[in-house]
């Protein structure tokens, strides 16, 4: 091995909550600690931008020529039997390799019909066969480890779930950062998760005398913002001016040769724009709930996820059924509850046909108004139910009891959560809420317990808008902008000094 092979790396992938301080980050990183710096852009595009835009930011960018893209099927290895080579991956990292693929929005596809089946196609996908797939996912990974093993890697930043798994079963410390559930709040997080992992023993170090009820009153700021932008998109003019843009940007792309737009089909695209308004109305005609009607009732709240997306399949990758969630509920739902489903603005224009229809059957079933929050049925409600995402981490940190459908969420230990680890009869939850009457002293106390514990674990950032596009030169990000990025540098630069 020469003198430069022994250098030793740190690899960094895009991460669309930091996109536009990435390169801040990067330089930080290069400036301080004694790493080479590899970036690896997305596109080719993407690869071009950074290294004439970022040079004193990245030592080298990659693009990734392996990926699970048709694209790239010039620079892919062809397997005669792809099927022998992806077990003998399988075997090396103990895993299948449509679990490994799962989030992907390509090989992962089919795990998403069951409630987003109609999100855009992409040519990959609706072109390949299932060898044609695998082949793909090989090379992909053999991309990762050899870039691992090339640049004598050491730690990995903000990879992508499935490169991120790679970087762990290559014993490579790898950390990811995500959007706390509270507040302005980020954390870098190890391992697979995407969230700070809070035990019991943080709970117990806790002076339960000291803690307050805790009371939301607001979303976080960046939720408040991403729901804003999408409630203004569901206007007739403003989505006919995406559809607009649209057109014009995918059409541009794909004159110009570029790799996201070669991949997409135009009219899926429009189709799928114009359905988010279509689906939205569809549903606004199946509400016949709101808040007023509600008090003084007994319900359980159910907020829907989107999906595609790794707020589910990132976590629940044991068990992601919505509408199994609704009817298992439906049909143990005491006489005198109701079941209100809520759902997500960014899920309208991808359920399957007759989706809101089949959930309307059920006569015990009821559609929340979309235009209020959900964290105001929260606090109104007997219970939350959910297989995982933000509103059962603002329930749970309030006292109000959840009903857990999978065994991965961080918080499935705490007393007021019922985590369903068996679906044959969920009466016993429904008699327990009653009898407990949520919230009580106790679910209060453990609530701000863990609420105080997570807090702790979180890198608090104000003033900062990760919707704001990449400036392209350093000297030009705003300087708040400048300051969030040196937070977030300190905090990564004590968790790397911890290993």
């Amino acid at each position: 091995m020469n003198k430069k092979n022994k250098v030793e790396s740190i690899v960094i992938g895009s991460n669309h909550l930091v996109k536009n301080i990435e390169p801040l980050i990067a330089k930080k990183l290069k400036d301080k600690l004694n790493y080479k710096i590899i970036f690896v852009a997305k596109t080719k595009e993407d690869q071009l931008f950074y290294k004439n835009n970022f040079k004193e930011c990245f030592d080298d960018v990659y693009n990734n020529k392996f990926k699970v893209d048709s694209t790239y099927i010039n620079y892919h290895k062809k397997y005669k039997n792809p099927e022998k080579k992806a077990l003998e991956i399988e075997k090396k990292y103990n895993i299948s390799i449509y679990r490994l693929f799962f989030t992907h929005r390509v090989l992962g596809r089919g795990f998403f019909a069951s409630g987003g089946v109609r999100h855009p196609r992409n040519k990959t996908h609706w072109l390949s066969t299932n060898r044609d797939l695998l082949n793909m996912a090989i090379n992909f990974i053999t991309f990762w480890e050899d870039l691992f093993k090339r640049e004598n890697v050491k730690i990995s930043l903000n990879l992508d779930n499935i490169s991120n798994q790679l970087a762990i079963k290559n014993n490579i410390k790898s950390l990811r950062l995500y959007e706390g559930k509270f507040k302005n709040t980020y954390s870098w997080t190890e391992k697979t998760s995407i969230e700070p992992e809070i035990k019991l023993k943080d709970l117990k170090l806790k002076k339960k005398y000291n803690l307050k009820k805790v009371i939301i009153g607001n979303p976080y700021d960046s939720y408040a913002i991403a729901r804003a932008v999408d409630v203004h998109n569901l206007k007739l003019i403003n989505t006919l001016k995406i559809i607009f843009f649209t057109i014009l940007q995918i059409s541009y792309g794909k004159l110009r040769g570029y790799e996201k737009a070669h991949n997409k089909y135009i009219l899926d695209e429009v189709f799928f724009i114009w359905n988010i308004r279509k689906s939205y109305l569809e549903y606004s005609k199946k509400t016949n709930i709101n808040l007023k009607k509600l008090k003084y009732k007994k319900f359980i709240f159910l907020p829907l996820l989107t999906e595609p997306e790794i707020a589910l399949s990132g976590i629940a990758d044991d068990f992601f059924f919505q509408l199994s969630v609704i009817n298992l509920i439906s049909r143990d739902l005491p006489s005198d509850y109701t079941l209100v489903v809520k759902e997500h603005i960014l899920a309208f224009g991808r359920r399957p046909k007759d989706f809101y229809k089949q959930i309307s059957d059920l006569r015990n079933v009821v559609f929340a108004d979309p235009d209020e929050l959900g964290l105001d049925y929260i606090k109104n409600c007997k219970a939350v139910a959910c297989i995982t995402g933000t509103s059962a981490w603002e329930a749970i940190v309030m006292g109000i009891p959840v009903i857990s459908f999978s065994r991965n969420n961080t918080w499935n230990f705490l007393n007021h959560v019922y985590f369903l680890s068996s679906f044959e009869n969920l009466r016993y939850i429904f008699l327990s809420i009653d009898k407990e009457n949520y919230p009580n002293k106790k679910s209060i106390s453990e609530g701000a317990s863990f609420y105080k514990a997570y807090f702790e674990k979180l890198i608090p950032v104000k003033s900062y808008n990760n919707l704001i596009p990449l400036s392209n030169n350093i000297k030009k990000i705003p300087s708040n902008m400048k300051d969030v990025a040196q937070i977030l540098f300190s905090e990564l630069e004590k968790k790397l000094k911890k290993n």
